[in-house]
């Protein structure tokens, strides 16, 4: 069964954190299933998907090779980003066994706010710069 998103999430609060994929059926879906299909949901536009909040993975190929990439870093260099590839891969490349997942700082406080614009562009931009913040939208 693995872990669902919604547990982890509660596990998370205590401590001011969140995992940032939030697909909308994050109460019964697992996190191995978002790692399998690279869940988003409406956070992603800021956060990006799974893969994005991913920073390493073990993983075990069909030959039984076990695979470890990633780790406590962001890879900005040439050539393959394992992680990347098997996150969302549906188990067609390997079997994702462990995840180390790259957690966010949750908002210490929340508001609402309805706005109306003269007309689109103008929307755009608030939205931009909304995005643009280093709080969750």
């Amino acid at each position: 069964p693995g872990l669902l998103n919604g547990q982890l999430q509660q596990a998370l609060q205590p401590h001011g954190l969140f995992w940032p994929p939030d697909p909308s059926s994050a109460d019964i879906c697992s996190v191995g299933g978002n790692l399998a299909t690279n869940a988003g949901g409406p956070r992603a536009v800021k956060y990006g998907a799974t893969r994005d909040n991913v920073l390493g993975l073990v993983a075990v190929t069909g030959t039984g090779e076990v695979i470890r990439c990633g780790g406590a870093y962001t890879k900005n260099s040439t050539g393959y980003d394992l992680t990347h590839l098997l996150v969302g891969s549906e188990g067609t490349l390997a079997i994702i066994v462990e995840a180390t997942l790259k957690l966010t700082p949750r908002a210490v406080a929340q508001a609402g706010v309805r706005a109306l614009y003269r007309d689109a562009a103008s929307a755009a931009a608030a939205v931009s710069r909304i995005m643009a913040q280093p709080t969750t939208p």
